[in-house]
């Protein structure tokens, strides 16, 4: 399963991401045929305020659906770069 998910990723969240926001699979916590649960981490995501986010880690957890995947969870932690000082 997980490298179905993988490789559909960056479709199922095209509206999230925007453009020029690239991604990477941090963690896989469930990889079963019941539930898929990851972490992954954004770089450079634009949010919907128009800002840049330099990382963006997101938990998500998806479950089968009939011949496809459902997302039922999504946790999103925006962290800030260090202000120069």
């Amino acid at each position: 399963m997980d490298a179905e998910i993988r490789n559909e990723f960056e479709t199922i969240f095209a509206p999230y991401a925007k453009k020029n926001a690239t991604f990477y699979i941090e963690t896989t916590i469930a990889d079963t045929r019941e539930s898929f649960v990851a972490t992954a981490l954004w770089k450079n995501a634009l949010l919907a305020s128009e800002q840049r986010v330099w990382l963006q880690p997101m938990t998500v957890a998806l479950v089968p659906k009939e011949d496809d995947w459902e997302i039922v969870s999504i946790e999103v932690k925006v962290v800030q770069p260090a202000a120069p000082s």
